[in-house]
């Protein structure tokens, strides 16, 4: 039957820090272009300027932010690194469970506030020497980023545990964030335990849980799939009594 007292709908933080980088990366992006048309001004600095930014984005995207690596059956393949994540464009996350780890919100961070302080110091040099000095913080922020930011796909990509928490009506569990569709699955779920308990007898299952995603993201190299699948409804068996 219905639970009517579950929620819903899933509600999170988990979008803030994300939409809190990208609106940085907005404002940095301007910022530094504005110091650009102040350091070198010319008509061809503004479309040069965004092509750039362009080139860079795509370049996180395909060669410089990917890595060579091959499958457990030798299939030429690769993956993201982190280089690709000084671009705010990051890989797309495969499945709804997953999401950046805190370790590449901070190294973004640290990364876009160097290149807005390099625009604004551009914006107010006066000098050649003083341009000179203003490429300090975008470097310096690039080398600390690099040194925050994870390097494997498996530290890029975390489980989140709050939208990954199983919700339950009896022996139906479904993810937080799919606890909406749990009221059309519970009837169901448990007509299928009963056939199968009534064609299976004690061997039966006698539970029906959503499980989050089991493979976690790491090199190909190693023999699992850089990607975790969709998440599945499997079914659960009670314990066995170990003999002799």
């Amino acid at each position: 039957m219905p639970c009517p007292l579950l929620p819903r709908e899933y509600t999170h933080l988990g979008w803030l820090p994300i939409s809190l980088v990208g609106a940085l990366s907005l404002a940095a992006g301007a910022v530094l272009g504005m110091g650009a048309a102040r350091a070198l001004p010319s008509v061809l600095t503004p479309p040069l300027t965004a092509v750039g930014a362009f080139a860079f984005t795509a370049l996180m995207q395909t060669t410089l932010g990917r890595t060579q690596t091959a499958t457990a059956s030798g299939v030429p393949s690769t993956e993201p690194n982190r280089i690709s994540l000084l671009s705010p464009a990051v890989q797309d996350v495969r499945d709804t469970l997953h999401t950046l780890s805190p370790a590449v919100h901070l190294g973004q961070t640290i990364w876009l506030l160097g290149m807005a302080a390099t625009g604004f110091a551009l914006l107010v040099a006066a000098s050649r020497r003083a341009r000179l000095l203003a490429l300090a913080p975008v470097l310096a922020g690039a080398a600390i980023a690099l040194l925050v930011l994870p390097s494997a796909p498996s530290r890029m990509y975390v489980l989140d545990k709050a939208a990954a928490e199983p919700v339950c009506a009896g022996p139906v569990c479904v993810t937080r964030t799919h606890q909406a569709q749990l009221a059309d699955v519970a009837g169901p779920g448990r007509k299928a335990l009963d056939l199968l308990h009534a064609a299976l007898g004690s061997r039966a299952p006698v539970t029906v849980r959503e499980t989050p995603p089991c493979c976690r993201r790491e090199p190909r190299r190693s023999g699992r799939d850089g990607w975790c699948p969709s998440t599945s409804t499997t079914t659960s068996s009670p314990p066995r009594r170990a003999t002799s």
